[in-house]
């Protein structure tokens, strides 16, 4: 069991930052294979190390991972995001 954090300096929770920085201004960097498609796969991977990322940087010492049930890898290659 882990605590979802809301950061005031984010505007809103790091899990929900991480999701708009992958569909925003970091689309490149979560499109790992740059085809200009997210897939659920890449999605998850890139939120869960901006989660990792920005905790240690806000919040030295405490944890949020995010998790996936199925993992998206276990999932069928679908596109959640396409530009």
């Amino acid at each position: 069991n882990e605590q979802s954090f809301e950061e005031d300096a984010l505007g809103h929770g790091v899990f929900t930052h991480a999701l708009l920085q992958a569909f925003g201004r970091k689309f490149r960097s979560a499109d790992a294979d740059t085809d200009g498609e997210l897939t659920a796969a890449e999605l998850y991977a890139f939120v869960a190390a901006e989660v990792r990322d920005r905790m240690r940087e806000l919040r030295p010492g405490q944890t949020q991972n995010p998790v996936c049930f199925p993992h998206p890898t276990a999932l069928p290659r679908f596109t959640v995001v396409a530009r």
